[in-house]
């Protein structure tokens, strides 16, 4: 397993929030924590960018279009397709991970934590690379086939999946061929500069 190196010193370099550097100290210091940020083998699900809105599905979100169609978050697909479709009921996404995870140095859950830094300001300086950490550690413990639900809008600017998921998920022996083939396309079309219309996923039998 290439489990990512979790540096406080180096998350002090980059500018980071005293309240930011924090949760970097604590995973640098629990390897038993960091251990817990996994899914089960086959269940790992990751998501990212936005799908055109469509009907029951979307219920929240910003207001926002791509090629004159109203866009919606995935993460909002992905929860109403694990309410909905027993295919996808199984599959475990980070957040829900990191929900199952106690802090108990500060009470509440490792999820309460993350989206309490989520908010602070930059974001790309604190909780995008926050999320960096979180996504690296909860991909390089996946095992088996990895599930993917990924729409358009993808870019490494602010997103974990294009920034890092893919080359933690490409260097993870523990990940299955046929994951490994499709994130080689994911990897291509970022490379190729088309990563506003990827739309394409798979779900784990």
């Amino acid at each position: 397993m290439d489990e990512p190196k979790i540096k406080p010193e180096a998350a002090a370099e980059r500018g980071l929030l005293r309240k930011t550097r924090e949760i970097f100290e604590y995973l640098h210091n629990n390897r038993d924590v960091r251990l817990q940020i996994r899914a089960a083998p086959d269940k790992t699900l990751v998501y990212s960018g936005s799908f055109p809105r469509n009907g029951a599905w979307i219920r929240n979100g910003s207001q926002r279009t791509l090629h004159g169609k109203e866009m919606g978050g995935v993460w909002q697909h992905v929860l109403f397709q694990k309410e909905i479709n027993p295919h996808w009921r199984d599959k475990e996404i980070l957040p829900e991970v990191l929900d199952d995870i106690p802090v108990s140095t500060r009470g509440g859950t490792l999820l309460d934590w993350a989206n309490e830094l989520d908010e602070l300001k930059p974001w790309k300086d604190n909780g995008f690379l926050m999320w960096r950490a979180l996504s690296g550690i909860f991909c390089a413990n996946a095992k088996g086939t990895v599930s993917f639900c990924i729409g358009s809008e993808v870019s490494k600017d602010d997103k974990v999946f294009a920034a890092n998921e893919i080359s933690v998920l490409l260097r993870n022996p523990e990940v299955d061929v046929t994951s490994k083939e499709l994130l080689r396309y994911y990897q291509r079309c970022l490379q190729t500069k088309q990563p506003a219309l990827i739309n394409i996923g798979f779900i784990a039998g």
